[in-house]
């Protein structure tokens, strides 16, 4: 019909769902002509439908077809994500020992200058601020002219766990010439090759799902509560070993090291296994060699019969169409400058949680197998509260979440600071187990669904501008979110190293580091935040019009 009345391609583009909608509404694009059995079109059957105004005759396999591919889709789906519930875990296992140890290990253990701990995150920060969107445009431009997104997580993920391992082995120096520089480039150097990989696999991991618009947000949040879930016992169980084999004396860290080695073998066992789930083949047969895509020939009956329809067919990205889509996508600036913010709260807090126990409550009169107890649960309690945080966002959705956690960190830094000091351990520890658990809880929990959300409404977007070719920037997404949070990360403990080494107080430079940016944070994230507008209501109605669009023109991209 739409042929008929001489509609052109790029009116149907701009239009978008409001004119399959509207096509809809003026005569179905299927319609029964009469109901019955199948047989013979005179005996009143279902056969017959009238398509684009024309009479089209279904058989048999027409009908069974779409359950039967259907049903596979189901299959690939669910093999999909428990491959991707597997390769979580390893990630989650390979975090936590990092981001409780790496601190004390280059601080305590190889007694780093503090001075050298600030510098180096300088130059740590930039360079991998400038690997998020590098790594994510790679990532994206591989996806759509060479290799999947899911045939490339085994292969990052083991290169993953052998950069864990570089922190945690001294480079060997002479012990009579001067040993600083190499303390110093070993830290930068290790850091470099963990984040970048850690950030290239979470890019991927992530943009599995927040590109896959198919799925629905109840189905997208029962796949990350169960990945929480499975995380909560294998971070308690790698926590504790490790806490039970870590020594602040260099030569008493043998048995640690070795932890270490067999954790990332552990772990690259379990990327392989994610990829075999992933790919659907079996195990001895995992395949890590990136093999060229297939792609249909053009000069196939159903692809001919097609080319008046098909879009002009593009899989490259522009820098300059990339950067206008960003600048103009409101709801993009609103979350990052909320999670600029959270991210330098979360970083911190995590990165210096060992230090702030054994500084602020160790010394003050806790045991040590209390702060042990304290330390091994922080992760595993992190990931029941993101669990719980699945429950309002199911109901509410994840916005309302997150204003409620700018409201509760205002109020805790707001009590800390009138009411409690560096000597007032029992209100240090509620605070280091509430504050710190909540803000990487609310984070984990909304990040991929906003992620999502955001990625589903820049394809409308393009959609309405009858870009229907271009390939999905989902990977950018992330990317570009980590170049404006990547230098965060470095902010608070780059404070933290300076107040150190500048204040004849440590303990009390920590406290007031610790309790006092929550404060500041929390007013800009609430004014930030009131300016996101993708409610569940808007999402579920651009996801509708998207798969009818999807269905008018299979050759898009979407």
């Amino acid at each position: 019909w739409i042929d008929e009345i001489g509609v052109p391609h790029a009116s149907r583009c701009r239009c978008g769902g409001r004119l399959i909608a509207m096509v809809e509404t003026v005569l179905p694009l299927t319609q029964k002509v009469e109901t019955g059995n199948f047989g013979d079109e005179s005996q009143g059957n279902s056969n017959v439908v009238l398509r684009h105004g024309k009479k089209h005759t279904r058989t048999k396999e027409h009908v069974t077809a779409p359950s039967l591919e259907s049903e596979s889709k189901g299959k690939r789906r669910k093999r999909l994500l428990l491959g991707l519930t597997v390769a979580g875990v390893a990630s989650s296992i390979l975090t936590t020992i990092f981001g409780l140890f790496h601190v004390d290990v280059f601080l305590r253990v190889y007694n780093l200058p503090l001075s050298s701990y600030s510098t180096g995150n300088v130059i740590f920060s930039i360079i991998n601020t400038i690997n998020g969107p590098l790594t994510a445009w790679v990532l994206d431009h591989a996806s759509a002219t060479t290799i999947s997104r899911e045939g490339m997580v085994g292969v990052s993920g083991c290169i993953f766990a052998i950069c864990f391992v570089a922190p945690f082995f001294r480079w060997e120096t002479n012990p009579v010439s001067d040993s600083s520089w190499m303390e110093y480039w070993h830290f930068v150097i290790s850091m470099v090759l963990y984040d970048s990989l850690h950030s290239f696999t979470s890019i991927l991991i992530g943009s599995i799902i927040t590109d896959d618009h198919t799925m629905s947000d109840q189905q997208r949040v029962r796949f990350m509560a169960s990945g929480k879930l499975t995380n909560l016992v294998c971070s308690y169980v790698v926590a504790r070993i490790g806490l039970s084999l870590f020594h602040e004396e260099p030569t008493l860290l043998y048995g640690f090291r070795m932890f270490v080695v067999l954790l990332a073998a552990f772990s690259c066992l379990l990327f392989f296994c994610g990829q075999a789930l992933i790919s659907g083949i079996a195990f001895p047969n995992v395949r890590l060699v990136f093999r060229s895509r297939a792609r249909p020939s053009r000069n196939s009956p159903t692809n001919m019969e097609r080319e008046q329809d098909r879009p002009t067919t593009t899989h490259k990205l522009k820098w300059t169409k990339v950067l206008a889509d960003f600048w103009g996508h409101r709801n993009f600036r609103s979350w990052v400058v909320m999670e600029m913010l959270l991210e330098a709260q979360v970083t911190f807090s995590q990165f210096f949680l060992k230090t702030l126990v054994d500084r602020l409550v160790l010394q003050h009169g806790y045991s040590k197998d209390t702060c042990d107890w304290l330390l091994s649960i922080s992760r595993p309690l992190t990931q029941a509260f993101t669990i719980l945080s699945y429950i309002p966002i199911q109901r509410y959705g994840y916005k309302p979440l997150y204003a409620s956690l700018f409201a509760t960190n205002f109020c805790l830094s707001l009590l800390m600071l009138s009411f409690s000091s560096a000597e007032s351990p029992h209100s240090i520890v509620f605070f280091i187990m509430v504050y710190p658990t909540l803000t990487r809880a609310v984070q984990s929990s909304g990040f991929h669904l906003a992620m999502s959300d955001m990625v589903l409404e820049m394809k409308r977007k393009k959609a309405l501008d009858g870009r229907l070719a271009e390939p999905s920037v989902a990977g950018l997404f992330m990317g570009m979110n980590a170049l404006f949070c990547k230098p965060m990360e470095s902010l608070f403990p780059m404070a933290a190293a300076f107040f150190m080494q500048q204040s004849q107080s440590t303990d009390k430079s920590l406290f007031y580091i610790l309790v006092a940016p929550p404060l500041l944070c929390s007013v800009v994230q609430m004014v930030a935040w009131s300016q996101f507008n993708l409610t569940p209501a808007r999402t579920a109605t651009m996801r509708l019009e998207l798969l009818s669009l999807r269905n008018e023109y299979p050759s898009s991209a979407f």
